[in-house]
């Protein structure tokens, strides 16, 4: 059974689309949202970040974000405390 991943739409009487697994990454690529891809560099400013947040990859793609001025995309909120562009998902 291939389970779904469901876009939220707040908007009334709109139409959710489902996307499975399989097709989730060829749709964020078609969107024109670029992911960057990540290296052993991008590790080394996380040790200059303040503890905002624990979670080790949350804290890589922060340093990421500064480093390179990007955009993170995300609901929560320890990251949105850091100093980084950020476009609230929550």
């Amino acid at each position: 059974m291939q389970r779904r991943v469901v876009r939220r739409d707040r908007s009334e009487g709109s139409d959710r689309q489902a996307l499975y697994p399989d097709d989730f990454f060829e749709h964020v690529l078609n969107s024109g949202v670029q992911v960057p891809r990540l290296d052993a560099r991008h590790g080394l400013p996380v040790a200059d970040l303040p503890m905002h947040h624990r979670d080790p990859f949350d804290r890589l793609l922060v340093a990421r974000a500064r480093s390179e001025q990007l955009t993170i995309v995300t609901g929560d909120r320890r990251i949105a405390a850091s100093d980084v562009s950020v476009v609230d998902a929550g």
